[in-house]
């Protein structure tokens, strides 16, 4: 079951409570529902930048690679040109320089980049993980973790109306 067929479940949840005549949990699962669509477009907006990023990515590594190898191949002409020529002049050195300093500038902004898709990486892996749980209580707006087949909840306050009990009300 993915994100939106739960909050569709929970949207139909919330109108069987409105036909019981228990507006009040209508409002606490509408909202349940809202919030779980909300959290799953907002996974689906960051996957989508995040392949276009990596697509991206991709394009300008192979841009750097091919000007770093072109600037590798500058800078050995260059330094065979030395080595024939014994006393190289100060422009030379300097374009020498250059070159090394613009190569290490592409690997820098390689090593950004990387890490911008690292970050989105991590952000979609949070994502999913909030829409794996299976229970969101409606009272404290988060979702709950079930283990071992048990909704485990914090010793959070809830109204005094609402009881867990399963004998008045089953969960």
């Amino acid at each position: 079951m993915n994100a939106y067929e739960l909050a569709d479940d929970l949207e139909q949840a919330a109108n069987l409570e409105m036909e019981l005549g228990r507006p009040e949990n209508w409002a606490d699962l509408k909202t349940a529902a809202d919030m779980l669509r909300q959290l799953a477009t907002e996974k689906a907006e960051l996957e989508k930048d995040f392949a276009w990023a990596k697509d991206q990515w991709n394009k300008d590594r192979i841009c750097f690679e091919s000007r770093i190898n072109e600037l590798e191949k500058d800078l050995a002409l260059k330094t065979r040109d030395r080595d024939v020529f014994g006393d190289f002049t100060l422009a030379y050195e300097k374009r020498i320089a250059e070159l090394e300093e613009t190569i290490n500038a592409c690997y820098t902004v390689q090593k950004m980049q990387a890490e911008e898709v690292h970050k989105g990486n991590d952000r979609i892996a949070e994502l999913e993980k909030e829409l794996k749980h299976e229970y969101w209580c409606v009272h404290c707006g988060r979702a709950l973790p079930i283990e071992d087949g048990v909704i485990v909840h914090d010793d959070v306050i809830h109204p005094a109306e609402e009881t867990f009990d399963e004998e008045s009300r089953p969960q």
